[in-house]
């Protein structure tokens, strides 16, 4: 649940389909099996669609041997990206979209990330750049809705329950999220290393996106002897399609990124629901 928790919620839905028509009780074992067959079929379905339409743009004055060391930099981790090279950043094409731009000279432009290129020899911080990136897209498509509250209870199942009644609140859940998530937290712990709780149950709203909550902890709570602060709720819609698979996977990739990097830890914790997604990427 805790390494391939996509997986892991569609082969409890599986198991429970397979229990309610044949009367039967499925153990762990083979919900175990059930995960590696899920898990294989995403991450065959997430390279087969690996960026395919992702545009990068390149500003400033490079030598060419210079520039196309960057350009295979980026062939390496995004190899069916497109590289635009310009040499300022008043000749970028404004009726292309970019994923983000890499330039000599900070500058702002729309909701785009813009960095320096030296990030191509920080491995860690170009994969967060690129999940970042990449879900900033996903929430300008439509695809993904991401809210921060403040939570101040004091117990693991009152904290979701607050979490869950502040998106009930905003039209973003059901009510019955609540029980669907404690039905299936009796098959799993959801709280992962530093704090961090992932409570996810599938959102039957109808909604076609991808929702997650930060929740912060403001109140010393406690479970299973581990200091809760924060709280990622993630909403699964009912229907998923193709492209959604690939959202909740980046979401879950965030959340280790989160787990393990503290100034993205701190970023969460600060997240401001007025500011684009991108702020994620202070400090970084």
């Amino acid at each position: 649940s805790e390494k391939y928790p996509v997986a892991f919620e569609f082969a409890l839905s599986l198991t429970k389909i397979i229990e309610n028509k044949f009367n039967i009780k499925i153990n762990i074992n083979e919900i175990n099996y059930l995960v590696l067959y899920f898990e294989t079929a995403i991450e065959n379905l997430t390279e087969k669609n690996k960026d395919n339409t992702l545009r990068l743009a390149l500003i400033g004055k490079y030598r060419p041997s210079v520039k196309d060391f960057i350009v295979g930099q980026f062939k390496d981790i995004l190899p069916n990206c497109e590289v635009n090279s310009f040499k300022t950043a008043e000749e970028i094409d404004t009726d292309k979209k970019y994923l983000f731009i890499l330039s000599q000279h900070p500058f702002k432009y729309k909701n785009v990330p813009v960095v320096n290129t030296n990030i191509l020899f920080r491995k860690d911080a170009l994969s967060i750049l690129i999940t970042i990136a990449l879900i900033q897209e996903y929430i300008e498509e439509g695809k993904a809705t991401i809210i921060r509250y403040d939570l101040f209870n004091m117990s693991y199942y009152e904290l979701v329950q607050e979490l869950v009644n502040n998106l009930v609140d905003d039209q973003e859940l059901l009510p019955d999220f609540y029980e669907k998530w404690t039905k299936r937290e009796k098959k799993s712990n959801n709280v992962i290393s530093n704090g961090i709780a992932i409570p996810h149950a599938v959102d039957s709203s109808g909604k076609k996106r991808v929702l997650l909550s930060f929740g912060i902890v403001k109140e010393k709570a406690v479970y299973n002897k581990t200091r809760l602060k924060l709280v990622f709720l993630i909403g699964i819609p009912y229907d998923l399609d193709d492209s959604l698979v690939e959202v909740i996977s980046r979401v879950y990739d965030l959340i280790s990124m989160i787990s393990r990097n503290q100034v993205l830890f701190e970023n969460a914790e600060n997240y401001d629901n007025h500011q684009p997604f991108i702020q994620m990427l202070e400090g970084i």
